[in-house]
């Protein structure tokens, strides 16, 4: 029994497990073609390493085997995964690259197909790309910027009128409150005048009188 691709592997001959001693010659006959076909078979399939541009060894790297089956790199960026001969499709994925995928034939007289798969760096952010968001993050903050200078510009505007209203209203009102003590000043000049006028009458008259 294949309990999938791990390195373990279980063959049962018979219902008895542990079978007595005087058999074992007569199993190993029987078995001995067909365990030494599937020690051939292990090394076929597809193997591999995973690495980036610089060829930099990836490890932990997904390999997706048919859109099923998955395994990962080891040390070294390496990996091997059994298959059936025929085409098959291979995927690589790993953290901060892009998604690699390859096509890979598997002969039924060769030994497993070695494959080398490149990640390039993702240069996407939010399944968008680079340049995109970049461009529309620098478009953003221009409209923001210029619409902050316009919010500021109509502001002050309404805030020097407010002040030079301010300011007319109290230049008005000393203008008034000017005029007003001139009035004033003027009415009680007035008051004064006549008062001394017409003590000046009655003292001439007085005088006069007294002549008489």
């Amino acid at each position: 029994m294949d309990f999938g691709h791990c390195p373990e592997i279980t063959v049962y001959t018979g219902c008895c497990l542990f079978p007595p001693a005087e058999q074992l010659a007569t199993l190993w006959a029987e078995n001995k073609k067909a365990l030494l076909s599937m020690l051939v078979e292990v090394h076929k399939g597809v193997r591999g390493v995973v690495r980036d541009k610089k060829r930099k060894p990836i490890v932990g790297a997904m390999i997706v085997l048919n859109g099923g089956v998955r395994v990962f790199t080891t040390e070294g960026g390496y990996f091997h995964a059994l298959l059936a001969p025929g085409n098959h499709n291979v995927e690589a994925v790993a953290d901060g690259y892009q998604q690699q995928r390859k096509e890979v034939v598997v002969s039924s007289y060769e030994a497993a197909s070695f494959i080398t798969i490149e990640f390039d760096m993702d240069n996407s952010i939010f399944g968008l790309p680079r340049e995109f968001v970049v461009a529309t993050a620098a478009a953003s903050m221009t409209a923001l910027v210029v619409t902050a200078c316009i919010i500021w510009c109509v502001c002050s505007a309404k805030s020097n009128r407010q002040k030079d209203g301010f300011h007319r209203l109290r230049q008005h009102r000393d203008d008034y409150e000017d005029e007003i003590r001139l009035t004033s000043m003027g009415s009680k000049k007035s008051l004064l005048a006549h008062e001394f006028q017409d003590e000046s009458e009655s003292d001439e008259e007085t005088l006069y009188a007294n002549k008489l």
